[in-house]
């Protein structure tokens, strides 16, 4: 028989070692979801070119244990084909976000981002489309919205996507 003390630390070191090693890392680092995302294709009376028009927002949270603030830019997303994700666009999607990027954590902040896809050309319009990358995006059936943010505090990139969903209009 063990004396007491021994099985005691043996016990310990091993809750200690069967913790999972992502808890840690969590509690320090920024986690993020895309969520809410929705897309219109629509056409202009007599246009040429087709509009796509959407939003979305990101969540995002820096763990309580983190140090140091973080401040968090959205860098960049796209329009993929959620079957085998291929981009559908050949570009990234021109945006613009409240709060603007970058958005300072502090440790155990959250924020959520609410992200409008805009023309790059003007902030107020939609973004025009050629009739084949409407026609793309129509037959492409469900698609997803992917994008990379970056972490300054643990100076990081952190990929995210959608859930899939089919866009209106088509």
């Amino acid at each position: 028989m063990l004396p007491r003390w021994i099985a005691s630390s043996a016990l310990l070191l091993l809750t200690a070692s069967t913790l999972p090693c992502c808890a840690i890392e969590d509690a320090v680092a920024v986690s993020a979801s895309l969520d809410n995302p929705s897309l219109t294709v629509s056409q202009p009376p007599g246009g040429l070119v087709s509009n796509l028009s959407g939003s979305f927002s990101i969540s995002m949270e820096l763990g309580n244990r983190a140090s140091d603030p973080s401040d968090v830019a959205l860098v960049s997303f796209s329009l993929v084909r959620a079957s085998d994700e291929a981009d559908l666009l050949g570009k990234p999607l021109s945006f613009v976000s409240s709060p603007a990027s970058p958005v300072r954590l502090s440790p155990g902040d959250s924020a959520t981002v609410h992200v409008s896809i805009v023309s790059p050309s003007s902030e107020d319009k939609p973004l025009e489309l050629s009739k084949e990358l409407a026609a793309a995006v129509c037959s492409a059936g469900s698609v997803k919205i992917v994008g990379t943010l970056r972490d300054s505090a643990m100076a990081a990139t952190l990929q995210l996507a959608s859930p899939p969903f089919t866009p209106s209009g088509c």
